[in-house]
This record gives structure tokens, sequence and C-alpha cells, in this order.
């Protein structure tokens, strides 16, 4: 869900750089000792790589339904260096509403110093399992086309399988994604040092509002166009043939270049040729984008 390569099914941030850690065993149970170890690795090795960590997932969750971390909570100190670090924490707000009733999160998803992530269905519409409360940002978490072991795929010995999935547990890698390209956007716009309560409040002011008629709440849904958009520089070349930007008359070396800042942005740009013959364009890209040439 975070980096799928997949053309078919890709993932939120696609050529992120990913670091696994195990928590569960193979019956698929933990403890949450083993996730405080985990959680220290990542403090103490976050420097580590090519890329700094800058992201956490933790899609995992107890049986609780709280606003705020409850007296037994073990995770408190690493959550909070990380969130320090500058790391960015999203965790599943829990999967068990229809138990309750009312506004609430699993642990760790009640901890202050993480991001509580709640399910959205494909209508934008909270999912009906999904745990909530007025922190959470909702992100799709219903039906959704992942990556999973071969076991539960086809069984034909390959890493080729993909299936579909529901929970909060899919939420917050969308999230976790999310954070991963807001943070870039942040730095292309040029603001290199920014921590979890910026991407946080970022995500929350461009969100959409939806409403729960069972808690009588509104709750804000991811809007990850509008953040990213919102955090582009203005449009620096014409985003249309008419307003292409002219070049004059080029020989036979000439170079030019235009941010895609937006979604929706085109970079037209207008030339004379100066004598007949092959045209040949080169296209540099410094970030990752969808590149394409029109003639």
């Amino acid at each position: 869900i975070i980096g799928s390569t997949s053309s078919l099914y890709p993932g939120v941030a696609t050529g992120v750089d990913l670091v696994s850690l195990r928590v569960f065993n193979d019956q698929g149970a933990g403890y949450f000792s083993w996730v405080e170890s985990a959680l220290q690795w990542v403090h103490q090795n976050r420097n580590s790589f090519a890329n700094p960590i800058t992201t956490v997932n933790l899609s995992l969750g107890s049986t609780a339904n709280d606003n705020t971390a409850p007296s037994w909570a073990m995770l408190e100190d690493e959550f909070a260096e990380l969130k320090a670090d500058g790391i960015f924490i999203s965790v599943a707000a829990g999967n068990a509403f229809t138990t309750y009733n009312q506004a609430g999160l699993s642990y760790p998803g009640s901890s202050s110093y993480v991001v509580p992530v709640a399910s959205a269905d494909d209508n934008g519409a909270l999912s009906y399992f999904s745990q909530r409360n007025s922190r959470v940002v909702v992100a799709p978490g219903r039906s959704v086309m992942s990556t999973v072991p071969d076991y539960v795929g086809n069984l034909n010995g390959q890493t080729d399988d993909f299936a579909r999935m529901s929970g909060t547990s899919m939420a917050a890698p969308y999230l976790a994604g999310a954070s991963a390209l807001i943070r870039e956007a942040f730095a292309f716009s040029g603001n290199l040092s920014v921590n979890q309560d910026d991407i946080y409040s970022w995500m929350r002011n461009t969100a959409d509002t939806i409403f729960d008629s069972i808690t009588n709440q509104n709750y804000l849904r991811l809007n990850l166009n509008r953040a990213i958009d919102s955090l582009m520089p203005a449009d620096d070349v014409g985003s249309t043939a008419a307003s292409a930007k002219s070049l004059g008359t080029l020989g036979q070396v000439g170079s030019f270049s235009g941010t895609i800042g937006r979604s929706d942005d085109r970079d037209y740009f207008r030339f004379t040729a100066a004598q007949t013959g092959r045209l040949t364009i080169d296209v540099d890209v410094t970030h990752y984008m969808q590149t394409s040439v029109e003639l």
C-alpha cells in the first residue's frame, strides 16, 4: 500500500525506500514488548541508511476504545522519542466501532504522540467498522488491493500475489505513504525541516469534512491532491498551447526547464527551428513524475 511498484496496483508513494521490522510470530500474534524493541531500533538506526527514516507505520492495535493512552500503555516513551526525531507515526485507529458505537481508539492509536488513521469506503464515508475520534485523519481502508504472501494468494511459489482487504490496517499505510509525499512537497517548496505536527496539521487543513450520524460528529478525510497542490509554487510556464512560453529561434542546441508543480499542471514551450533537419528532444526528470512530450 505504501510503495508497490506494480503498474496495475501502484503504492501511494511508489519509489520510497522501505525498512521492514517483524513484530508478529507465524501465527500473527505479538507482544507490545516486541513492538517496543522495533521502535527503539528505528530511533537508533534512523540515520543508518542512504536516506533517513522519516515515517513509521503501525497496522496493529489492542482491544480498547479510549481517547487517550490507557494506564497500561508501554510505548509512550518510544513514541515521544520518535516524534522528537521528526518521524511521522501512522497508526491504525482500530476496527471495533460496532462493539462500542461511540468515539474512541484502539491503543496505540490513542497515544497523543501518533497520528491515528480511520478508514473510509470507496464513496468517502467512514467505514462501518472503523474506530474514530476527533484526532483521526480518515484514509481509504475498505476493500484495498495490495500485496499478500504467496500462501494467501495462488501458491505458485512466487511473490506476485495481490488481494483485497479491509481495515484501518489498510488506511494507516495509505496515510504513511501520503505523509512521505507531503514531506517531499514541503522540501520542494523549500521547507526541509518539517515534523509530524507540520504534516498532520497540513493534512487536516486541506482535508475534506465528512459527517458521521452515529457519533454526530464531523471528521477530516485526507485530500492528498489538495495537500500537495497547495504546497507547490505558482505555475512558472504556460499550461496550454495558447499560453506556451516562447523560446525564440533555436539552433543546434537549446535547453529549457519548467516545474510540474500540481496534479493538473502542464508546461508548454514554443520555438522556431533555425534550420531544417531532425529534431531530438532529451527529457531530464529531477523528481519522480509522469513525463511526456507532445509535438
